[in-house]
């Protein structure tokens, strides 16, 4: 199959669809303290203990300090709460609940309401935003043009078998079966 170049509708595709091929999603880096839960055990005191550090948090407390006292998560109050990991909404490995009430909250420097996840509790702190952004042509080009090839292909592929399909408009040549069955039919 002969394919086209594809250079100037890749360009097409992504002033059309940036979105789709382009687009970096937001991107949120956090601090956080844990009051761990075990399974199975009763959750109200350390979401009350959640909320008191929170209101503190609130009031002015200091970030660093709450960790140290509170963080159930180890070397927590050794990297002062940070969750060393920028987030995009969907990421995997990274409990659902948590990054929904990131991505909650207005502000860097600002928290989300305490989280209920299966580890417990959380306090979220913002501490980072970077805005959505595309990535340029030149870095999606290749991408876009092996998409379109793809399709090409695929199309022309169905195309070529499609010729060969018996339509309701077939007439079977008897005649011609029989010439070419002819050598097959003496030998029996």
């Amino acid at each position: 199959i002969q394919k086209p170049d594809f250079s100037e509708l890749a360009k097409e595709q992504y002033t059309v669809k940036r979105d789709r091929y382009a687009a970096i999603p937001e991107r949120r880096i956090s601090s956080h303290i844990l009051f761990s839960v075990n399974l199975g055990d009763p959750r109200n005191d350390a979401l009350a203990l959640a909320q008191d550090v929170l209101d503190k948090l609130r009031a002015g407390a200091d970030f660093a300090s709450m960790v140290k006292l509170h963080s159930g998560e180890p070397g927590a109050a050794a990297k002062e709460g940070k969750f060393d990991r920028w987030l995009a909404v969907g990421d995997k490995g990274i409990s659902p609940p948590y990054t929904q009430a990131l991505f909650t909250i207005e502000k860097v420097g600002d928290y989300a309401d305490v989280v209920s996840t299966q580890f417990g509790f959380h306090i979220i702190r913002l501490d980072g935003i970077q805005e959505k952004d595309y990535k340029t042509f030149e870095e999606v080009k290749s991408t876009i043009v092996e998409k379109l090839e793809s399709e090409y292909v695929q199309l022309a592929m169905k195309d070529y078998l499609s010729q060969f399909h018996i339509s309701d408009d077939a007439v079977i040549d008897n005649e011609a079966v029989d010439r070419i069955l002819e050598p097959y039919a003496s030998q029996e």
